[in-house]
């Protein structure tokens, strides 16, 4: 599986204040706004204008099987940084519990390996350009019992319209099986389903894929990639 990015566009309305100032005692300055900026001053009988500019920004995000990831945190660190990923789905990372994996300038939300040896999802958001929480995971804390789709979801918090972002990774060896319903108005589901579809770029419908497809219909998704997307190489 090779990497795979995609863009999701969202409106920023930002607030900028316009002062007249006459002569009079030395101003206070305002309470601090949302932004963590203050308006400029306002002297006494003076008066201001309120401007609401409305931008667009993006958010970049990535989704990558890296059959482990212990050995390529560095070349991970660099990629991320030149494409200005601000998420990153990792499938099959292979990491247990004790053991540590970080990438600076990111918060990570793991589900690790329990009693196996490859496996667990891991996904990645930049902590300069995002605040994210994690809204479930299909392997709670402490149990040992694996589903056959392992799933995480975590939630970023935007100025309007937060985005729900579904990290999934389906073995080779078993069923899909989707668990968490998905109500969401803004979702992105990325990640491995290990099954067969032109739709994706396979020449070949097996039928994991039929089942997935028929999940996306019934769930009334859109698939983002095209078969003929261009690749990124690996990190």
């Amino acid at each position: 599986m090779v990497i795979q990015t995609l863009s999701y566009g969202y409106d920023v309305t930002s607030v900028s204040s316009q002062a007249e100032v006459v002569s009079g005692p030395q101003p206070r300055r305002g309470p601090p706004q949302a932004s963590g900026d203050s308006h400029p001053p306002c002297a006494r009988g003076g008066q201001s204008k309120t401007t609401g500019i409305q931008e667009k920004k993006s958010i970049r995000i990535m989704h990558w099987n890296a059959h482990g990831i212990k050995t390529k945190k560095l070349e991970l660190g660099v990629f991320l940084t030149e494409n200005k990923i601000d998420v990153c789905a990792i499938q099959e990372p292979h990491l247990k519990e004790e053991e540590r994996f970080w990438i600076r300038g990111y918060k990570d939300f793991r589900q690790d390996l329990i009693n196996r040896k490859n496996g667990g999802i891991i996904t990645l958001v930049n902590t300069n350009t995002l605040t994210a929480v994690e809204t479930y995971r299909s392997r709670p804390d402490g149990e040992t019992v694996y589903q056959d789709t392992e799933c995480l979801r975590i939630e970023l918090i935007l100025p309007s319209n937060n985005l729900h972002v579904y990290n999934i990774c389906s073995p080779p060896d078993k069923d899909f099986q989707f668990e968490p319903q998905v109500k969401q108005d803004n979702f992105i589901v990325v990640g491995d389903f290990n099954s067969h579809s032109p739709s994706w770029g396979y020449k070949d419908l097996d039928s994991k894929g039929e089942k997935v497809e028929d999940w996306a219909i019934d769930n009334q998704l859109v698939l983002l990639n095209r078969a003929d997307d261009p690749q990124l190489p690996r990190p």
